[in-house]
């Protein structure tokens, strides 16, 4: 249980730094890229348990 609220948190921490970053960037082209490379980060944060179970076998 204890794993689920320190990934939580770390989700949580995560979503709040790059939303942070986003809003202070400003708005140029790159900034597509730049939304997509926090996507990437959002989504592996959210797939780690499931990848670290898959690294265990």
């Amino acid at each position: 249980m204890e794993i689920i609220k320190e990934w939580g948190s770390n989700l949580f921490i995560i979503i709040l730094a790059l939303s942070f970053m986003e809003i202070l960037l400003p708005d140029t082209s790159m900034g597509k890229y730049i939304k997509f490379i926090f996507s990437l980060v959002i989504m592996i944060t959210i797939l780690y348990p499931v990848i670290s179970l898959i690294g265990e076998y």
